[in-house]
């Protein structure tokens, strides 16, 4: 999601969501089985070293943020593609109003969210 101060509705929340966004960034696997609002996000490409191979790969990883203006980062293939679909589902206007999510896990430690009306 490309952030603006025409999208984010003006230059101090606009700058708020900057700073954040490129700030530090908690693991959204330490916060399963809570609830969050999403007010935006950005899917980035990063690249990292597997261990095993010494090969360079590359992952996609979500920077999530929250309405108390918390990043949460994550690069779980099922969250990054919830997001993917809830940018092309919502208006940038339901984005910015908050999109409450549940975290959840499953029984194969997978992440995923699921909306809540």
């Amino acid at each position: 999601m490309n952030f603006s101060i025409e999208k984010v509705g003006d230059r101090a929340t606009a700058i708020k969501m900057l700073n954040v966004l490129t700030g530090p960034a908690e693991k959204l696997n330490k916060h399963v089985n809570e609830t969050i609002k999403i007010i935006g996000f950005t899917i980035s490409d990063q690249q990292y070293v597997d261990r095993d191979t010494g090969e360079l790969k590359q992952v996609e990883v979500a920077r999530i943020v929250t309405d108390d203006f918390k990043c949460l980062r994550t690069s779980s293939y099922s969250v990054v593609n919830a997001l993917k679909v809830y940018r092309d589902f919502f208006s940038p206007s339901d984005i910015e109003k908050g999109i409450s999510v549940d975290i959840k896990m499953n029984d194969n430690n997978g992440l995923y969210l699921e909306l809540n009306a």
